[in-house]
């Protein structure tokens, strides 16, 4: 949210651009301050990244030229990518290094909350964008927790996580699974009382796409089909139901 609303470019008095320099910047110093020590404890640093990244202008790495706020926020978060590798690759063995994807968390929870969106226009689409793909914060707090308590850091060093469902061997006689449409979805998530159940145990998944042959092709390949879906997020979450634990 902040970076669509932000704007700028902001430029502080010591010539850095305020987003670039809370993303990428303050970290960076501030794990530089605290080497010595993360070195005599086996630790771990959790670069938090986003499921998008934007390719870098060396010759504008602070976007202050032709400014745009998400691509330069999705900037910022391919430098942390970059950041999180190359601490892995310098102080592998004595300090672990890990990019983690929580994609779109959101505690809903928080009394707050409503202070916080934007207003106008802007605020309505977040809203929705967050009653659509908003996972709850408990979601993202399990896998961190697990990973900050890996005894053998070496597993893990250098890896790029992305919060999604825990895949386990299936049981014997598996049912097939059910993809849900948006009325579905309504009724499990709002009537029923099950959004974060859903959200925690099953799959999110994308609006409805309709696949038709084309008259100008020859159809042998999945690609040759022409296709039509909903560009943008329904309002609306529909579901990949696992019917083995959601019956």
């Amino acid at each position: 949210v902040g970076a669509l609303i932000q704007g700028g470019p902001h430029v502080l008095s010591s010539g850095h651009e305020v987003m670039f320099a809370t993303n990428v910047i303050g970290p960076f110093l501030f794990t530089n301050l605290l080497l010595d020590r993360l070195e005599q404890s086996n630790a771990l640093v959790l670069d938090v990244i986003a499921p998008f990244d934007k390719a870098l202008d060396w010759d504008d790495l602070q976007s202050l030229e032709a400014r745009r706020p998400m691509i330069a926020f999705n900037r910022t978060k391919a430098c942390n990518r970059l950041i999180a590798g190359e601490f892995a690759r310098r102080y592998g063995g004595r300090v672990a290094s890990v990019a983690f994807d929580p994609t779109f968390v959101l505690d809903k929870s928080d009394p707050e909350l409503k202070d916080r969106w934007p207003s106008g226009f802007a605020g309505l689409v977040w809203r929705l964008f967050a009653a659509a793909r908003a996972k709850p914060a408990a979601v993202a707090g399990e896998p961190l927790a697990e990973l900050m308590l890996v005894e053998d850091r070496s597993s893990v060093d250098g890896a790029l996580f992305v919060l999604d469902k825990r895949s386990e061997l299936p049981a014997k006689r598996q049912k097939y699974g059910e993809s849900s449409v948006q009325l579905a979805g309504y009724y499990y998530s709002k009537v029923l009382d099950l959004e974060e159940y859903l959200m925690r145990e099953h799959f999110m998944k994308y609006n409805l796409r309709f696949y038709w042959k084309s008259a100008d092709r020859g159809n042998e390949r999945f690609e040759d089909y022409s296709h039509s879906f909903i560009r943008p997020f329904s309002n609306i979450a529909s579901y990949q139901l696992n019917r083995n634990t959601f019956e």
